[in-house]
């Protein structure tokens, strides 16, 4: 258990939590019922958050007197209308978020925009809660905001865009969301600025046409993102006639071909015919996923002009084999020398020894001899001295390949879960390799035993489900070729037991998933990992734990203090804490020590645990708590819950329960990334 200090926490009158960061401050206003802007904040606010509240329209100059204000968010409300002088009087504003509203785009007051010229970012998008039918003049008057970099607006069925955006000069990414529109003809773009060089229209869910010279209006175009939206990839393809031979940071056509679609078939077989365009263009990043692409022709897919632009290349969750084209390809591959992260996942091509039924003799297998044809066996594939991600999830394949070997290669993460294949490929690193994450789940460890070097820098391994306990009872050298591995994840695996020495020499492990095996006992051994800091046992067959193991649980509360709150909270975020075990001078009454500390506190932070249940002054504390809470003393008591089911809480808290600000700390790291935030949240 220990005692947080603050130094800074202000509530105004409109309930707005007041936050300075060096001479930076922000009011936060979030669902507080608000209907109009609050007059009662400091002046000298920078930023104003009023997300979700009940705000219909903006009164001229609501504003006015927070003069110094940049980022004004106004999200997530019910706003129908604008005043002409809303937001006269903060000049200085180079935000403004008006998302989530009900503003339709064809009703702002002329002029509404000009205080604000010198605004940055404007996203008035997700307002429109339809499309119409009928033509729709957008009167945003986009023209006053000469110095806009970023605009996110919705594009309705019918647009006329001809007057909103002349004169945005600096003008450099826009995003239509909400996007309704069904047909998009070579002119729809034309009054759009010329130097626009993002072009984002994502999730469009009705169908659209787009005509093939569209984006000639775009000459500084180098990224373009149609990512969720129902244009099929046939017609993406096609609308890159204008961008031939240009320069393109992204290209995002993610989940575009739909069953739904049925001027187009499907199943996606790319050609040369599809590919003329996109091949003339120097791109970094390329997504195709999703788009279930089934067959290449005349090797259309490695017709690129420039490989050696590419930095990210995604083609997963497709249906496409390169059998026929295997070598081209694997040459193509080693040709993109700036290569960053390959993603070629979720490939169910080929099946591993798969069964069928004779009729003719009942049999469950077929006694068909098989011929296997005369391929071209490729027996080593180079990697891309500049890669660094390895993404070949869920790959159901026939790799005829050997070795996968890395010369000087910047390779960082590999991700090979649920990797099948007739053959695992052994991985050769030569010179310094730099590998830190490595995902072999799925795939069994008989399979990939001895199919990695030594592994020195290797800091993260995830072996679920991969029949681990056919191995570890009996080799206590499963982990040697990663000595300094900090994070390892076996959970699946059917273990029942772990001996001494199973794990091999891990000392530098501080995170160990143990769950959903059958194990019956605490291994001891587990006691003997100085630096573990997250263990996960749970969904074993546990019963009971002896009193060595409590002890050394006990111990670990201490731990997880100094090694995980304490780093955050002091060193990061800039907090004082008073803790128990290194800030109680010796000598001192507890009972005063422990009073004197949770008075002089502006929060209390309980961390309990199984061994918080015994502890001796666990009691005392919390009723000091409730007293200084009572008083008005104490702000916030956290209750953080760690490897400790809800009904075993002491009973003392029921009585402030709905004071208590509750954490139960997760185990995964996505988890602990929301408990975080929510921790910080509450504290500032």
């Amino acid at each position: 258990m220990f005692v947080l200090l603050f130094k800074f926490v202000q509530i105004s009158k409109a309930n707005c939590k007041i936050q300075i960061e060096k001479v930076y401050k922000s009011a936060f206003c979030w669902h507080q019922g608000l209907v109009s802007v609050p007059q009662d904040l400091p002046v000298d606010i920078n930023r104003l958050d009023l997300r979700w509240n009940n705000l219909t329209t903006i009164q001229n100059f609501a504003f006015a007197r927070y003069t110094v204000l940049e980022h004004l968010y106004i999200r997530d409300n019910q706003l129908r209308s604008l005043r002409i002088y809303s937001f006269c009087g903060v000049q200085n504003l180079q935000l403004l978020a008006l998302s989530g509203n009900k503003l339709d785009v064809s009703v702002y007051p002329y002029g509404v925009f000009r205080p604000i010229e010198n605004l940055k970012y404007l996203d008035v998008s997700r307002n429109m809660e339809n499309g119409k039918t009928d033509e729709v003049v957008y009167s945003l008057a986009f023209n006053h905001l000469v110095h806009l970099r970023e605009l996110h607006v919705d594009l309705v069925s019918k647009p006329n865009l001809s007057k909103s955006f002349m004169g945005m000069n600096s003008l450099q990414k826009l995003w239509f969301d909400y996007c309704y529109i069904y047909y998009i003809s070579n002119k729809t773009f034309t009054s759009l600025p010329k130097n626009i060089t993002e072009l984002r229209m994502q999730n469009c869910k009705s169908f659209f046409t787009i005509e093939s010279d569209a984006l000639r209006h775009f000459p500084s175009l180098n990224a373009l993102d149609f990512s969720g939206s129902h244009i099929h990839l046939h017609q993406a393809l096609r609308s890159l006639y204008p961008l031939q031979n240009y320069r393109m940071k992204e290209i995002n056509f993610h989940h575009i071909t739909y069953s739904s679609i049925t001027r187009y078939d499907y199943d996606v077989i790319l050609s040369k015919e599809m590919m003329k365009y996109i091949a003339t263009i120097c791109i970094q990043t390329l997504d195709i996923s999703y788009n279930n692409i089934v067959a290449i022709k005349e090797m259309s897919l490695i017709m690129f002009r420039h490989p050696e632009c590419f930095i990210n290349v995604i083609l997963s969750a497709n249906r496409f084999g390169i059998e026929q084209m295997e070598i081209e390809f694997l040459d193509f591959f080693y040709k993109m020398t700036n290569l960053k992260l390959f993603d070629f996942s979720y490939l169910p091509l080929e099946f591993k020894n798969p069964v069928f039924p004779n009729i003719l003799y009942g049999s469950p297998q077929n006694n068909i001899e098989e011929r296997i044809p005369a391929i071209k066996k490729i027996k080593t594939l180079f990697l891309p001295k500049q890669l660094k991600t390895l993404r070949l999830t869920h790959f159901m394949a026939n790799m005829n390949i050997d070795e996968i070997r890395a010369v000087n290669c910047s390779l960082t993460a590999i991700d090979l879960s649920y990797f099948q294949s007739k053959v695992f490929p052994k991985f050769i690193f030569e010179n310094n390799h730099y590998i830190i994450e490595l995902d072999l789940s799925g795939i069994s460890a008989l399979n990939t035993k001895s199919k990695f070097p030594q592994l020195n820098a290797l800091l993260a391994l995830r072996m679920r489900q991969t029949e681990l306990c056919r191995l570890i009872d009996t080799d206590t050298n499963i982990f040697s070729w990663a000595p300094r591995m900090n994070k390892l994840d076996i959970s699946s695996n059917f273990i029942w037991y772990l001996k001494e020495n199973s794990l091999g020499d891990l000392s530098n492990l501080y995170f160990l998933n143990l769950s959903n095996n059958i194990l019956q006992y605490f291994p001891t051994s587990l006691t003997k990992l100085e630096n573990i800091l997250t263990l996960d046992l749970s969904f074993n067959r546990l019963i009971a734990l002896n009193e060595h193991t409590r002890g050394w649980i006990d111990n670990d509360s201490t731990t997880f203090v100094k090694k995980v709150l304490q780093p955050i909270i002091e060193h990061k975020w800039g907090l004082t804490m008073c803790c128990e075990d290194r800030d109680f001078l010796v000598g001192e009454s507890n009972a005063d020590v422990r009073a004197t500390s949770i008075h002089q506190s502006r929060h209390i932070i309980f961390l309990v645990t199984p061994a918080f249940i015994g502890r001796e002054w666990s009691s005392f504390e919390i009723e000091r708590a409730k007293y200084e809470k009572i008083s008005n003393e104490l702000q916030k008591i956290i209750v953080i819950t760690k490897d400790i089911s809800f009904r075993h809480i002491p009973s003392e808290f029921r009585t402030i329960w709905k004071d208590i600000y509750l954490i139960d700390w997760p185990i995964e790291i996505d988890g602990q990334e929301t408990a975080w935030k929510k921790l910080r949240l509450w504290f500032l």
